[in-house]
């Protein structure tokens, strides 16, 4: 069951879910900064390199710490005109986060919420899964790991961050499960089938299967992720495939999502 403090928290979020954008309503650090503040998360400035990440924790009872990695971000103004800003307006995946149970993370990208020098726009377009970015988040994810007290991880991404669960989860050995949401993993013949550049980084189609239980659901109306991409990797590597019909690529039941989540170890 969700905690009291996690129940109001989703009670709040329900207009925004109900309505045309999906979400927490964020745009900038200050605003999910005190969302999430109310919801009983602390905000963590984590620096890896060059590229600064903003994480919000809250600590409970458990072993596992789930992770709630953001997507790619803002919504591009066309197919060739990229966002000068990668910070989303709404964050389904922070709703997600605030109304899950026990030790629980909401993991925004490098370059969200703060645009460090380093920051070029490649890195929430061609290269949004370049290496460097990669290491930026698992850093992260070892001082959020530390901070919680916990001894294992549970990744959980949405959109790009799915894709990014599963290439951090191939490098880590404490990772206990793997759950994503409208992820492009098939990064290549995403690219393909969508008319887009080919992107910087690894593409988990082409990596070892994951060796802990992962889920990985599609939307039945996502035009952003089709879901016969999602299906090709789960066919692929294994994990179960699960497909929501009415599921956009913004809009997807949180309540189902915890729920799923829930299930894995």
């Amino acid at each position: 069951m969700l905690s009291n403090k996690a129940a109001g928290v989703l009670a709040a979020f329900s207009f925004w879910l109900a309505g045309c954008a999906c979400g927490l309503p964020v745009g900038e650090l200050k605003r999910l900064d005190q969302a999430l503040e109310r919801a009983g998360f602390e905000h963590r400035r984590l620096m890896s390199a060059d590229f600064p990440v903003h994480a919000w924790l809250r600590r409970g009872e458990g072993e596992a710490l789930s992770v709630v990695i953001e997507g790619d971000g803002a919504a591009w103004f066309n197919p060739r005109w990229p966002p000068p800003d990668p910070t989303p307006e709404h964050s389904q995946t922070a709703a997600l986060a605030a109304a899950l149970g026990g030790p629980v993370a909401y993991l925004a990208r490098p370059c969200q919420f703060e645009r460090a020098a380093a920051c070029r726009m490649e890195h929430w377009t061609t290269a949004r899964f370049a290496p460097e970015l990669l290491e930026s988040l698992d850093a992260a994810l070892e001082e959020l790991k530390r901070a919680a007290g916990a001894k294992r991880l549970r990744l959980v991404g949405h959109s790009g961050g799915g894709v990014m669960a599963v290439l951090l989860s191939l490098r880590r050995s404490d990772v206990s499960a793997v759950a994503t949401f409208m992820a492009p993993l098939a990064v290549n013949e995403w690219t393909r089938m969508q008319g887009l550049s080919p992107l910087v980084g690894a593409d988990p189609m082409r990596l070892p299967s994951l060796a802990v239980p992962s889920m990985h659901v599609a939307g039945g109306r996502d035009a952003v992720v089709p879901p016969a991409i999602v299906r090709a990797y789960a066919e692929a590597k294994g994990g179960k495939y699960v497909l929501w019909p009415e599921a956009d690529h913004a809009c997807w039941p949180i309540e189902r999502a915890r729920e799923l989540i829930g299930s894995l170890p």
